[in-house]
């Protein structure tokens, strides 16, 4: 006897397939993406460290002055 909820076995999955090539298109985006992030990573903390370079300076300048 045969369940009728039962789905057979030889049947596709419902699934969407991405074309190749917009597949790769996704992924060459992603990798810009990533390297723009990487990018804008380092100059925030290269922007930090000299902020904090700047305030030592300051700070040693003023206790030389005083």
């Amino acid at each position: 006897m045969t369940d009728e909820n039962q789905e057979p076995e030889n049947q596709e999955q419902q699934t969407e397939e991405v074309p190749q090539n917009e597949n790769a298109a996704d992924m060459t985006r992603v990798q810009e993406l990533e390297s723009q992030l990487a990018e804008a990573t380092d100059k925030m903390m290269r922007a930090l460290a000299e902020a904090e370079n700047t305030r030592q300076r300051a700070r040693k300048d003023r206790e030389d002055a005083g």
